[in-house]
């Protein structure tokens, strides 16, 4: 398992695969688009990691906190868990 890849990732790519395959479309379009317009990834990827708080997905959280990291981010700023975490009401 590389670095980047979430613990979870068995998980949605083989219990959902069309859902998992059009969320990694729709990530690489915008990770090209930041790139593009020099949003640093340091950035897109603290932006990634509070979505994905927001919206309870555990595996996100893991990919993006792992993401974060390896751009440089110190850990502590990735310590809030989803469970912990304001999120919107419904």
């Amino acid at each position: 398992m590389s670095e980047n890849t979430p613990r979870l990732a068995g998980y949605l790519d083989k219990t959902l695969p069309g859902l998992y395959q059009a969320l990694s479309g729709y990530a690489e379009q915008v990770t090209s688009e930041a790139d593009r317009t020099g949003i640093p990834r340091r950035t897109l990827e603290l932006v990634n990691y509070r979505a994905s708080q927001i919206n309870g997905c555990a595996f996100c959280l893991d990919l993006h906190h792992r993401r974060a990291i390896g751009n440089g981010l110190p850990c502590c700023l990735c310590l809030a868990r989803w469970t912990s975490s304001a999120r919107p009401k419904r």
